[in-house]
């Protein structure tokens, strides 16, 4: 009889208020499924024993801290790997969305009607810098900023047709929502251009490239921390003609995308185990550019407006991620797919030479719940 009320409070606080703790939870359901789990780990006990201590504490102690605290522990950051993921590869082929430039001299910029000269080699770099925002709930927001740059080497077979390879590296950081997330990627890219003399032009593209994820869960001062990787292959098709009309410029284009992504399956400090997923998707594009030439003695500068839509025909992968606790209970976080429209649009301003391009642009990436805005600034020199 000594035993029955211990055991008695012991039932209620294993069973009844993680439940309690589990109906707070309506804006991200499946944390109500985390709480119940997180609840029945052992304070003190393990790799996790730090973290469910501090966890249970503010259970009983300050409901609002206890969902702060769950909602870092338990972050789900596949919308952060996803979106990330793909913004990087359409970052790595936009160069590739442009017609090859022209091996033909003495006359504006690609113009078909113009003697051949005697380039052999483009280089170029391209400096790149984003904003970021995905507002979606379900405990996945993020604000992200990226910076690295672009190296491209193109060499001419013919006077319309050269093969290139790219090498880019982006820093990925998340300051201002919890957890705080650092990222480094590393992409390598081999392409094919043609440009025919009626403008008509034919780019593809492969490429493939690792992200390494670095994440900060700590809570109430308990380290949690986690690494990760993501490994990825696109390809891509884009092509279109150059029209010009007097001093104008008009680039329709459409292509095509396949980009998969592969995640890994890791640890973190707080003994959680994320098992690995997959996601892969096939997106048709389209989109219209428009220059102006203001042209000088030797050079031309070329303001320029484009707009574009892409939608994923093909979205499929991993549903939901499976997370096992030290004790062996198990919550799983849905994976927020991206919607499958998403329009862009933006400027630039191109100085163009003989010998040396500069060019830079501003884009805005917008899809449901999603904002992206991209900023690049490039060089590149002619041998």
């Amino acid at each position: 009889m000594k035993n029955i009320a211990p055991t008695g409070i012991m039932i209620f606080l294993c069973t009844v208020l993680p439940a309690i703790a589990a109906s707070e939870f309506t804006n991200a359901p499946y944390l109500n499924t985390a709480a119940t789990a997180w609840g029945r780990v052992l304070d003190n006990f393990g790799g996790g024993g730090a973290v469910a201590y501090q966890l249970n504490n503010a259970r009983n102690t300050d409901p609002a801290r206890f969902q702060k605290f769950l909602s870092v522990v338990a972050y789900n950051d596949a919308a952060l790997t996803l979106y990330d993921t793909l913004q990087k590869i359409d970052l790595n082929f936009r160069a590739t969305t442009a017609p090859l430039s022209s091996r033909r001299t003495n006359c504006t910029y690609n113009l078909p009607n113009c003697r051949h000269a005697h380039r052999h080699m483009d280089v170029d770099a391209t400096a790149v810098a984003t904003y970021n925002r995905f507002d979606s709930g379900n405990n996945t927001n993020f604000r992200t900023r990226n910076h690295g740059a672009h190296i491209r080497a193109t060499g001419y077979l013919t006077d319309g047709i050269a093969l290139g390879v790219a090498y880019s590296y982006l820093d990925t950081q998340s300051r201002q929502t919890a957890p705080q997330t650092n990222a480094t990627t590393n992409t390598l890219t081999l392409f094919s251009e043609y440009l025919g003399k009626t403008g008509i032009f034919i780019n593809m593209g492969l490429a493939g490239g690792n992200t390494s994820w670095q994440s900060d869960k700590t809570i109430a001062g308990v380290l949690n921390t986690s690494a990760y990787d993501t490994d990825f292959i696109a390809t891509q098709i884009n092509s279109g003609i150059a029209l010009t009309r007097g001093l104008f410029t008009i680039i329709p284009h459409l292509g095509a995308r396949y980009a998969r992504l592969y995640t890994h399956k890791h640890i973190d400090a707080a003994a959680q185990e994320f098992r690995k997923w997959w996601y892969n998707t096939l997106t048709g594009m389209g989109g219209l550019k428009l220059g102006y030439d203001f042209i000088g003695t030797w050079f031309l500068v070329r303001p320029t407006l484009n707009a574009g839509l892409s939608y994923d025909f093909i979205t499929n992968g991993t549903e939901k991620i499976t997370v096992r606790l030290l004790n062996g209970d198990r919550y799983q976080m849905p994976i927020a797919t991206p919607h499958r429209t998403a329009f862009t649009g933006g400027i630039g301003l191109e100085f163009i030479s003989n010998y040396f391009n500069i060019g830079f642009s501003y884009d805005l990436d917008i899809r449901s719940d999603y904002t992206a805005h991209t900023g690049m600034l490039n060089i590149k020199f002619t041998f």
